[in-house]
């Protein structure tokens, strides 16, 4: 087996690393159909109800939870979300519901 910075070849054949092969084929696909971006399944998605509730689609995980400050892990880095009286009313393995007084919701460096 010979590996390479593109992928690697068994009995002569290329074969790519599945998680950057299925990137570009998936971004080809959007852009031969025309959707937009946010159908990514790796590009978070933030959906704030007035101040009250925060749901947050495509994450991966959580690093922090408490009543000032939630962490959530996205595809583009880590997320704080900020406020009073924070509570996780609902988590699936895709989505996460927070309730609470929302001050800011941002990427961290």
């Amino acid at each position: 087996m010979t590996v390479y910075a593109q992928g690697f070849f068994i009995a002569g054949r290329r074969i790519y690393s599945t998680m950057k092969y299925r990137r570009r084929i998936l971004k080809r696909a959007l852009e031969c159909a025309d959707l937009p971006e946010i159908i990514d399944a790796d590009v978070p998605q933030f959906i704030l109800t007035g101040r009250e509730k925060l749901t947050v689609c495509n994450h991966r995980g959580i690093l922090r939870c408490d009543g000032e400050c939630m962490r959530f892990v996205t595809g583009c880095g880590v997320v704080c979300v900020v406020g009073t009286g924070l509570t996780l009313h609902m988590l699936t393995p895709y989505s996460a519901f927070v309730y609470g007084n929302v001050t800011t919701v941002g990427f961290e460096e």
